[in-house]
């Protein structure tokens, strides 16, 4: 069986570290053979069980180094086929992720959302996360020095494997919105949909889930909770 690592960009401060508390309590709480999950931070506080702290400076243009950090640590310590790169405001079906996996080439490979940048690119868009091969972790390790870190972490990485000759692949997630009497499921690479009740979402089969509600978290708690209700 092909493996997964789930690198979760966090934050320990509110509101993000309620994510990861929902996270832990939702999508991670059950465990799904051939995943592994680590919540990665920026800080010196010590590193204890999922949670790992990097000692990064990690603004908003800072997020780079610290996924090449994360992705340097995983690589010096976990075993892994592909890395699952989220953020703490994705619901993951990791079920659906790992039968996902094994679909995919075991070599070249950098799944997501394909999107226009307004720098006048196209890159993985990190909003609904991607998915990365190991080889090409190991590729960007070892080509950290071009990174451009005057573009957001999506982009930047986006850039070192074009720069790298890695093809872009199209992945399937969704990005779900509260439109005040019902939701929205905006689908990439599937069907997008309106709902009223939660159980409408099974059938789209995504293993990634955004439900970022900006200055709403708890709205965001409530999407992770239907979530692991209905999946």
């Amino acid at each position: 069986m092909k493996t997964v690592l789930i690198l979760v960009l966090s934050h320990d401060k509110p509101p993000y570290n309620k994510m990861v508390d929902t996270a832990l309590q939702t999508w991670d709480k059950d465990p799904v053979e051939g995943t592994e999950t680590v919540f990665y931070f920026d800080g010196t506080t010590k590193n204890s069980g999922k949670n790992v702290f990097l000692n990064v400076d990690s603004g908003l243009l800072g997020m780079g180094k610290k996924t090449i950090a994360a992705l340097e640590y995983a690589l010096h310590n976990h075993q892994f086929d592909y890395i699952a790169r989220i953020h703490s405001s994705i619901y993951c079906n990791k079920q659906a992720l790992i039968e996902y996996v094994q679909t995919l080439p075991d070599t070249d490979l950098v799944a997501g959302s394909v999107a226009e940048s307004a720098n006048g690119f196209q890159y993985i868009w990190g909003g609904t996360g991607f998915v990365i091969s190991r080889d090409v972790v190991q590729k960007i390790i070892d080509n950290k020095i071009h990174w451009q870190h005057k573009y957001m972490e999506d982009e930047s990485i986006s850039l070192l494997v074009n720069w790298l000759s890695v093809p872009f692949s199209a992945g399937k997630a969704g990005a779900i919105d509260n439109m005040g009497d019902h939701w929205r499921c905006i689908s990439y690479g599937g069907e997008s949909i309106t709902f009223s009740n939660f159980e409408d979402l099974k059938p789209l089969g995504h293993h990634f889930y955004r439900v970022k509600q900006d200055g709403k978290r708890w709205v965001d708690e409530f999407i992770m909770k239907e979530l692991k209700r209905v999946l």
